[in-house]
């Protein structure tokens, strides 16, 4: 939910939300409400030192990884309030088009300056499971640019009392985002290119993990 076309959304600073529904396609199937749900929620922000020592260059957010409660689940689905755990409610918004990519939701969100004759903004750059909208079990991004993604790339954090090294979920940027376009690498299937125009006039890249499923066939030769 968000929108960023008139006068009055910049100072809007309601909690916006992403929702992901289980559309049955059986003609029958209603969501009554939020309850319906399974609840993901944005737990940490800031700035991290990653597993390896490396300190992050930018702040990242760590989501939560709430599974439905039973299989089948009795959830329709999933939502994500935009909330910051640290600024709270800011007007952030999803405008762009999410994309759905080797079971991944993949979307840029926006927090427009609240002086309308400046412009721009912040971004966050998100990554999550589609399925039920947690936080991934492998790093989606390269943090430390040694051209892998692994737990070297974690951050550490306190759920349920314990302290524990946990993927991020998202990655900051100061200024307003374009929905990424994704580029593989030819010379490395195990690694993908996220390109992102911003209000600034630059173009963000962060190399990306395509995941378990992100390698198969590019192309066939059909002989009749």
């Amino acid at each position: 939910t968000g929108k960023y076309l008139e006068t009055a959304d910049v100072n809007d600073l309601s909690t916006q939300t992403l929702y992901g529904i289980w559309d049955k396609n059986d003609g029958t199937t209603t969501v009554s409400g939020r309850s319906t749900l399974l609840q993901q929620t944005i737990l940490y922000e800031g700035s991290y030192t990653l597993q390896d020592g490396s300190s992050a260059s930018q702040p990242l957010r760590v989501t939560s990884d709430n599974n439905y409660s039973s299989s089948p689940p009795t959830e329709m689905g999933w939502y994500l309030d935009l909330t910051s755990p640290v600024s709270g409610a800011q007007g952030e918004r999803l405008v762009n088009q999410p994309t759905l990519r080797n079971g991944r939701i993949i979307f840029t969100t926006i927090i427009p300056n609240s002086n309308s004759c400046s412009g721009g903004g912040d971004s966050w750059l998100m990554e999550l499971s589609a399925l039920n909208g947690s936080q991934l079990n492998e790093s989606p991004f390269d943090l430390n640019k040694d051209g892998s993604f692994d737990s070297k790339e974690y951050v550490q954090v306190t759920i349920g009392g314990k302290s524990v090294w946990v993927p991020v979920s998202g990655v900051k940027y100061a200024e307003l985002l374009t929905t990424p376009a994704i580029g593989s690498q030819s010379s490395n299937p195990s690694k993908e290119t996220k390109y992102m125009s911003g209000s600034s006039g630059s173009v963000n890249t962060i190399d990306e993990n395509p995941g378990a499923n992100g390698s198969g066939r590019d192309s066939w030769r059909q002989i009749k």
